[in-house]
């Protein structure tokens, strides 16, 4: 007997024999069982799920004589298994779509089957139908004869025409779950006597994008390679796929900025046969699994170990990572687009990704002395703010009442003070609609602004956002990005409240101050009478709070 290929040796014969797609093939027997058959199905799915190997198994079994269908061994059955089945007739619309090849369909299903109880027609891709195929189909398939099944298979259920669709019991079809098809290989590969290493047929998994006839193809390639010795190394050569060292070399030399460094190992790869997209899709999961080990999700990781990610995330923050992931994805997705040779675009993305972390580093350094600077500022410094803020006239603060400059602590403690927790529950949930308009264009600014940040406290005039660092809390202060947010919030979500930022340090000391609120008379720094002068105590004030000895008032 001649060779037969794997995914035409391993083709389902039976329900058992299908790996995943398990309450679909649940639903069919079901339907068989208690004699409840449609007279349209329609499987959609990605290619090599299983569509047209379950269609064939149904239609056996529907019209299978024999207790536990298909049972294989009665006339029915072993008729279909040969390929001669008169009452079950496959057609591939990719060749056969056009008006007279429906129409020559049409006029048979009304003859009567010949051996079974029903004549079962399986239309494969059937959107690639023409338009006036598919007129003639559509009365057919809304009313056909008793003893006809129509069970249609596509891989792109929206073209095929809603009045279509609507006729038919739709079942869609998922990718196979890795775990399911890993245990299938391995039953394959007992079968066959083939030697294989498990970590070399995970990587296969990976390759095939959740298609079962794709991972068979894929196996069958990799084992004539390496003389039916499955093993990893022969894998990444025959599919141009780094291994995780490699990566982990990349990786390491872009945290370095070592942009010669990483250029070389990318040219080098590429020159070795590496698979650019796929080694794209790779660098996106090495940077999750660095995420998911900083956001406490270890058990996550698909590359790396555990010790790996730990040693790469010091070199990371959460916003850094997300950037470099944001600047992978849109590097895969303008390379598909121009459908051009995607090396240039990797280039260009290996350097983006050298100086996210080179420039968040020099970001981190300046935020660390501007914090040194604050902290060693003498407390005058803080009073003549204070006195500059109170110069400004009233007509000023009416024209621009969203120029915020730094407020002193009461002023916030005001706002603390008559803050509830009914005003901050009906914030938060308008402020977590933001995340959902961060697809559009027209919102994304406001989303980055934001998505750092947490509600503080807010009573009926403004809202106090708290951010981790002070140069995040001061973007938001600034004027005219102030007022930008304020219309934002005002227009979209009905919110008319100043809007605020602190960061965690003054956030810590607001909240020790409210401890002792009873020390602070707050009238003066209400809201809307901030501008208004302020009591003679507010140097005492300012005496308890910084400490007597530090305090220094001028004329």
């Amino acid at each position: 007997m001649s060779y037969q290929v794997l995914y035409r040796k391993y083709r389902p014969q039976t329900f058992e024999d299908i790996v995943g797609q398990e309450y679909i093939v649940k639903t069919l027997q079901n339907a068989i069982k208690e004699h409840k058959l449609a007279h349209a199905y329609l499987f959609c799915g990605p290619r090599g799920t299983g569509k047209t190997s379950i269609a064939r198994i149904f239609a056996k079994a529907i019209n299978c004589t024999g207790e536990n269908v298909p049972c294989e061994t009665c006339e029915n059955c072993k008729t279909f298994n040969e390929g001669s089945h008169p009452d079950i007739i496959e057609l591939d619309a990719a060749s056969n779509n056009q008006i007279d090849n429906i129409r020559d369909l049409v006029n048979k299903t009304y003859l009567s089957p010949m051996m079974g109880k029903y004549k079962i027609y399986i239309i494969d891709e059937v959107h690639m139908l023409s338009s006036n195929a598919f007129s003639v189909f559509l009365k057919t398939i809304e009313e056909p004869p008793a003893n006809v099944i129509f069970i249609l298979a596509t891989t792109e259920p929206q073209k095929v025409i809603n009045t279509v669709v609507s006729r038919c019991q739709r079942f869609n079809f998922h990718k196979i779950n890795k775990n399911a098809m890993l245990e299938r290989l391995k039953l394959i590969m007992k079968k066959e006597g083939y030697p294989y290493e498990e970590e070399a047929l995970k990587l296969i998994i990976d390759l095939s994008d959740g298609g079962m006839r794709d991972v068979l193809s894929l196996l069958e390639q990799a084992l004539a390679y390496g003389a039916y010795d499955l093993k990893t190394k022969d894998v990444q050569k025959v599919f141009g796929v780094l291994s995780k060292e490699e990566m982990v070399a990349l990786v390491k030399a872009l945290l370095e900025h070592n942009v010669e460094g990483a250029l070389n190992l990318l040219e080098h790869y590429y020159e070795e046969g590496a698979d650019l997209e796929k080694l794209l899709k790779d660098l996106i999961v090495v940077y999750k699994d660095i995420l998911y080990l900083k956001n406490d999700a270890a058990d996550l990781l698909e590359i790396l170990s555990k010790e790996e990610a730990q040693e790469l995330s010091q070199a990371f923050d959460t916003t850094s990572l997300l950037e470099a992931i944001d600047v992978l994805f849109d590097t895969l997705k303008n390379a598909k687009l121009t459908k051009e040779e995607i090396y240039p675009y990797i280039d260009v993305a290996m350097i983006k990704l050298s100086n996210i972390e080179k420039d968040r580093t020099a970001k981190k350094s300046e935020e660390k002395k501007e914090a040194i600077v604050k902290e060693a500022a003498p407390v005058e410094v803080v009073q003549e703010e204070i006195k500059e803020e109170e110069s400004k006239s009233e007509n000023e603060i009416e024209e621009r009442p969203l120029n915020i400059i730094e407020k002193p602590l009461e002023f916030y403690l005001a706002i603390l003070k008559k803050a509830t927790r009914e005003e901050k529950q009906a914030d938060q949930v308008i402020y977590e609609r933001i995340a959902d308009l961060q697809n559009d264009l027209r919102y994304r600014l406001y989303y980055e602004a934001l998505k750092d940040s947490e509600i503080f406290a807010d009573d009926q005039e403004a809202i106090i956002f708290c951010f981790k660092s002070e140069l995040l809390a001061r973007q938001l202060n600034d004027s005219a990005f102030n007022k930008e947010l304020y219309f934002f919030f005002k227009n979209e979500f009905k919110i008319d409240k100043m809007l605020y930022a602190i960061d965690n340090i003054t956030k810590a000391k607001l909240i020790e101050m409210y401890r002792h609120l009873k020390d602070y008379d707050l009238d003066n720094y209400h809201v809307e009478k901030y501008e208004e002068e302020r009591s003679d105590s507010f140097e005492d004030k300012l005496r308890d709070f910084f400490g007597a000895d530090k305090v220094k008032v001028e004329d």
